[in-house]
């Protein structure tokens, strides 16, 4: 209702009702109500716009001492009214007496149909189509005099009270199947109509679905009011028509319903018009990203039947699956129902099997997919796929689908301006067994929700000057490697770029598995973080862990209870590091920076700069917490910064633990409880020609220091 300012005329005696209508009346959009007392001879002979000038106001309501309301419309309007009842031939007069009747006298009756789910070919709900006890007049010749006397209203409120009165009375037939009732968002009822139709929808909310039928453009202050309404009774809504008329895009996503239901004339002939099928796969596709079933009504024929369930669609309603009946059909057709699962079947063991079609070059541009019925690309699988692919997409445009590289494959896939998005937490990327793929990166490349798999019997080594941004968010995850259950094949990163990984979840590993495996970098940029309860950034959950690190710069952070930058939570971790510049932010219960919870800790450092910012309560910069710790650096630049309550700076609680640094600079600072920056017994510490920080609780510590200072000016 558009803004205004309208009048209430009442006796005295009926001045609650007028306080009622009043409240409802701001609440569904006018600037301005005031109630006049005055009886009904003051107003004799008086036109409505000279009362409506009087007053001030455009709108006036005349209640009686009775139940019923009147409004007095505008002259205008009332001057509109009267054009169009003139331009009524006498068999439109005719029809519009009888629908008159119809309304009077409650004549409406109704036949029910059957809402199929694709899934089961089971009835899944019915919907309530109009029907009138009074023959020769259709359900669209009651709206559409309804709409033209302005009697929706009386439509609305037969239809809802005499819906939920037939549930009431036919609840064993209905069981736990439910209604869609079909609902005019711009009609008016009144306030103590209002009143009876929620105390129905409340006592039979969970048989109700309502199903928007737009004759208007629907005010967006009414559609908050009547959404906030139905999500407190919990009831869904339905939105009928969609792609025609009023249903659109605007109104779709003011509704953001539970239903939409695809307007027959998109249906109809689908299965041989190219256009419609892009527009419905898209409404399709739409629906199932923001968690709505999409429903076909109006299928006619098998081959429609036959294209919207390959399409995707939830439900479908129309006369090729069932009639409506006055009676509820408790089940369709049986031979209709098995050709419904066979194509559902059909469905699912096509969805996610898109055959690689590139053109000569090996190309395959991605924005075909979105308007594809697949969410898998399938790369190797036939004898005469090319050895060098190219996937091309453009940046904005996410693909919502995943690689799959079949076994055997060997060859080169290159990745180009393309964003990947996998359901159901699978990989975006899944290299089949015994594969070896280079994945080249050119230009931005963005994967979210999965990442890449790599078998233990598979090789992947990743190149280019592209870059590669990982957004993974599981309960359990991987960013490149494999699951927290298996080993991963050797990964090989030899790419130029800025390889960024993020991992969110309940335990994950941003490169590596959970079982072991070989992770080598060289070249390039990465930032690394992992935000879980349990998590590493490079490495494992357990077994062997081999890490080799070589010309790089990267940064890990690390938010967990337990877990490692680079590592292995539980087991043997072997880091080797050469030329890098490589620093780890880890906070944490129990956790080491370059190293193992609980095992063996092997890490060599040559020429490069190595920090380490430590915080929790059990936390090493390197080495083994609980174990065997073996250190070498030689030529390089460590920092380590740490807080803790037991925090170490090299190695763990166990003196099993070796450490050599030479020709080095050394700036350890540690605030810890131990009183001490290593455990290491003296004869196994070995600090030669380095220039050397340590604090521990503020004040400096010495350790002994052998050979002579070096003589390119690193000194003690």
């Amino acid at each position: 209702m558009a803004e205004k300012k309208i009048a209430i005329l009442q006796p005295k005696e009926v001045d609650e009702r007028a306080a009622a209508l009043a409240s409802w009346l701001e609440q569904t959009g006018a600037d301005k109500v005031t109630v006049h007392e005055l009886r009904s001879d003051d107003i004799a002979g008086i036109m409505p716009e000279q009362l409506m000038a009087r007053l001030g106001v455009e709108e006036i309501w005349l209640l009686s001492s009775d139940t019923s309301g009147v409004t007095l419309v505008s002259q205008d309007a009332r001057e509109r009214l009267d054009r169009r009842l003139s331009n009524l031939t006498e068999k439109e007069r005719a029809e519009l007496n009888i629908v008159q009747e119809i309304l009077f006298q409650n004549m409406l009756t109704y036949h029910f149909q059957p809402i199929v789910r694709v899934q089961d070919g089971e009835i899944f709900a019915y919907e309530a189509l109009m029907r009138s006890s009074m023959g020769g007049v259709d359900p669209e010749q009651i709206l559409r005099y309804a709409e033209l006397t302005g009697h929706l209203g009386d439509v609305e409120k037969a239809t809802f009270l005499n819906i939920m009165e037939w549930i009431q009375q036919n609840a064993q037939a209905l069981g736990d199947r439910r209604i869609f009732i079909n609902s005019i968002p711009g009609a008016r009822v009144l306030p103590e109509d209002y009143v009876a139709i929620d105390d129905g929808l409340w006592a039979n909310a969970e048989h109700i679905v309502v199903e928007m039928t737009e004759q208007t453009e629907a005010d967006e202050t009414k559609i908050r009011a009547m959404k906030r309404r139905y999500e407190q009774m919990g009831i869904d809504i339905a939105l009928d028509d969609y792609g025609t008329g009023y249903s659109n895009v605007a109104n779709l996503l003011q509704y953001m319903p539970r239903f939409v239901k695809i307007d027959r004339s998109l249906v109809n002939g689908i299965e041989t018009d190219e256009t419609k099928k892009h527009f419905v796969r898209d409404i399709i596709h739409f629906c199932h990203d923001n968690s709505i079933l999409a429903l076909a009504e109006g299928v006619e024929t098998s081959g429609e039947l036959q294209q919207m369930i390959w399409m995707g669609v939830d439900l479908v309603q129309g006369y090729y699956t069932a009639r409506p009946a006055p009676l509820l059909l408790p089940e369709i057709n049986p031979d209709i129902q098995r050709e419904i699962l066979r194509l559902h079947q059909e469905y699912e063991d096509r969805q996610g099997q898109i055959v690689f079609g590139a053109d000569e070059n090996g190309h395959l541009s991605l924005d075909m997919l979105p308007r594809s019925d697949y969410s898998c690309i399938a790369i190797g699988s036939g004898a005469d796929d090319p050895q060098e692919i190219h996937l091309v997409g453009r940046q904005g445009m996410m693909v919502k689908a995943h690689v799959e590289i079949a076994s055997g494959f060997h060859g080169k896939i290159c990745l180009e301006n393309t964003s990947f998005t996998s359901a159901q937490e699978n990989p975006c990327f899944e290299l089949g067994e015994n594969c070896e793929v280079q994945l080249i990166l050119l230009g931005p490349n963005q994967m979210e929700r999965g990442g890449i798999r790599v078998p233990e019997n598979s090789k992947l080594t990743i190149e280019g000057n592209g870059d590669l941004n990982m957004v993974v968010d599981a309960q359990e995850s991987f960013g490149i490697g494999n699951d927290l259950e298996s080993m991963h094949g050797p990964i090989s990163f030899d790419q130029n770029g800025y390889v960024r990984i993020r991992m969110n979840g309940n335990r994950g590993v941003g490169i590596g598995s959970g079982r072991g495996g070989e992770v080598s970098i060289s070249h390039g940029c990465y930032e690394l973080s992992v935000n879980c309860e349990e998590g590493v950034g490079i490495g494992s959950f357990s077994g062997v862990s081999h890490t080799s690190l070589d010309d790089c710069a990267m940064e890990v952070s690390v938010a967990v209870i337990r877990g490692c930058g680079i590592g292995v939570m539980e087991g043997t971790s072997y880091l080797k590091l050469r030329n890098i510049d490589l620093r780890c932010k880890i906070e944490c219960r129990e956790g080491a920076s370059y190293g193992v919870l609980r095992g063996a800790c092997y890490t060599d450092l040559f020429n490069g700069r190595l920090s380490s910012s430590l915080r929790g309560e059990q936390v090493t910069g390197i080495g083994a917490l609980h174990g065997r710790t073996d250190y070498h650096q030689e030529r390089a630049s460590l920092t380590i910064t740490g807080h803790g309550k037991n925090a170490l700076a090299l190695g763990g609680y166990d003196t099993d633990t070796d450490i050599d640094i030479f020709l080095s600079e050394n700036d350890i600072e540690i605030n810890t409880a131990m009183q001490q920056d290593t455990l290491a017994l003296p004869e196994r510490f070995h600090i030669r020609r380095s220039r050397n920080r340590f604090i521990v609780n503020g004040d400096e510590v010495m350790h002994a220091m052998e050979d002579e200072p070096a003589e390119n000016g690193i000194k003690e």
